[in-house]
């Protein structure tokens, strides 16, 4: 076979085969004889049946396995001869063959590009700083001590920090806020919630003016409160509008803190408050400076991506940008924001999915070569420490998960390469910090690369 290479931009060539008539033949020859061996035709034996009565019946089969096995061979040839890294291939044509006949087959593929690994041992990379304050461990301890409360029933008004069973529901106008977002109940409508009164908590989802006004409130009363919506609310319909939200309430129940006995401590693993504030400084530090590390590890990226120059294959970034482009969309339906708006703002969303698939694929272009180059390796226990911690995340047993990865062979290639992905980034990042950059951690494991750290003394509390 003869092997012509066309280049439609840098990473996107055609790949034209010359396939000789009398391969066709040879190959044909060899299809019929198999067929002719297994074939099942009334009056002969197996292997006895003339080529003509083969043919009637089974000339359709014979005719796709030839093209299958010419088709095939004509792209193995192809790749062996243009030594491209075919990443996508994108259009096959010319597989239908005759014997004696001179055919050519033209695939067009995507291939990797030629990357080098730019020079980034002169960045400066910024550093927060560590050092943890009493007030910071203060007020750990103060969560830990509310995460543990008990809730008693009280027979008096609801004060800030109180549990109050509620119903309430808001409208605008004539129109009840349930109607204008269906897709938000918390905006809406609820009944029998429980609420803690008096300022909303940050990163919880609610109503403040129904949080704030359940203070004062006791069991049995009802009011109504106005509630403001930004002017840039995600959800157009109740942008800037003021809404009246009526309450009801039905229980009071106030927070009552845990003794730091001995039994308290004793949870923890500790022997007393000191030892509890030695623990919990302890795990604040080395938060931090996981955030550090974290932190340098973007910072390089960044830097990565910025020096480096060269092509990204076509169809790799549209499939990437799609990805990306979906979980913006799905992110955003998350948070109220309406199909109308992301249509209003699709070209921004796309854009910025865009220059975001461009940025990941370089990455991780530049991180598999630097492995390449410093011979970096993913050793099994890696592959199977990865399998195991995606089967917690996804709460399955890990021989469910495992005989899921088998059904698609380049899902194992996938963790492989975010594995050295991962190692490429610390081996780059420790040439420029040496052992700072792994804070006592060994380097090159990446193991417990989920931040997963083991300390005593209320670590996972800590980190609440």
């Amino acid at each position: 076979m003869k092997v012509e290479i066309k280049d439609i931009n840098e990473t996107r060539k055609q790949l034209l085969v010359e396939v000789s008539g009398d391969e066709v033949s040879r190959v044909e020859k060899k299809i019929l004889k198999e067929f002719l061996q297994q074939a099942n035709l009334k009056g002969f034996r197996k292997g006895k049946a003339p080529e003509h009565l083969l043919r009637a019946k089974f000339g359709k089969d014979i005719d796709a396995e030839l093209s299958k096995r010419l088709s095939g061979s004509a792209f193995q040839e192809a790749v062996k001869e243009s030594k491209l890294e075919v990443v996508n291939v994108l259009n096959f044509e010319g597989n239908d063959f005759s014997a004696g006949v001179d055919s050519e087959v033209k695939i067009t593929i995507d291939s990797k590009p030629s990357v080098s690994v730019p020079d980034v041992s002169d960045v400066e990379l910024e550093t927060g700083s560590t050092d943890v304050t009493d007030d910071e461990v203060e007020q750990t301890i103060k969560r830990l001590l509310t995460d543990r409360a008990s809730f008693e029933k009280v027979e008096r008004s609801a004060q800030a920090g109180d549990y109050v069973k509620c119903s309430y529901e808001g409208r605008v106008g004539d129109q009840m806020v349930a109607e204008l977002a269906p897709d938000q109940p918390l905006l809406g409508k609820q009944s029998s919630t429980w609420e803690e009164a008096g300022e909303p908590q940050e990163g919880v989802p609610s109503v403040e003016a129904v949080i704030r006004g359940l203070v004062g409130m006791q069991a049995g009363d009802e009011k109504d409160v106005e509630h403001e919506f930004a002017g840039d609310f995600a959800i157009e319909a109740l942008a800037g509008k003021q809404a009246s939200y009526h309450i009801t309430v039905e229980e009071v129940r106030e927070r009552i803190l845990p003794e730091m006995d001995e039994a308290f401590f004793q949870g923890f693993g500790v022997k007393d408050k000191d030892e509890l504030a030695t623990g919990v400084r302890t795990n604040l530090e080395q938060q931090k400076k996981d955030q550090v590390q974290a932190d340098h590890r973007q910072q390089l990226g960044k830097a990565l991506q910025e020096r480096a120059d060269f092509p990204i294959p076509e169809s790799i970034h549209e499939q990437e940008t799609q990805a990306i482009l979906q979980d913006l969309v799905n992110t955003n339906f998350q948070q109220g924001i309406s199909e109308d708006q992301l249509e209003e703002h699709k070209e921004q969303l796309h854009a910025a999915a865009e220059d975001s698939a461009r940025n990941r694929i370089k990455l991780r272009y530049i991180l598999l070569q630097h492995a390449k180059d410093k011979k970096l390796e993913v050793e099994d226990r890696e592959i199977h420490a990865t399998v195991f911690q995606e089967a917690q995340r996804r709460q399955v047993p890990v021989e469910d998960l495992a005989k899921e990865l088998k059904k698609d062979p380049g899902s194992i290639q996938n963790i492989r390469d975010d594995i050295l992905a991962e190692k490429s980034l610390h081996s780059i990042l420790h040439d420029i910090k040496g052992e700072d950059c792994c804070d006592g951690h060994e380097h090159g494991d990446h193991s417990h690369d989920d931040g997963d750290h083991s300390h005593d003394h209320g670590e996972d509390e800590a980190k609440d």
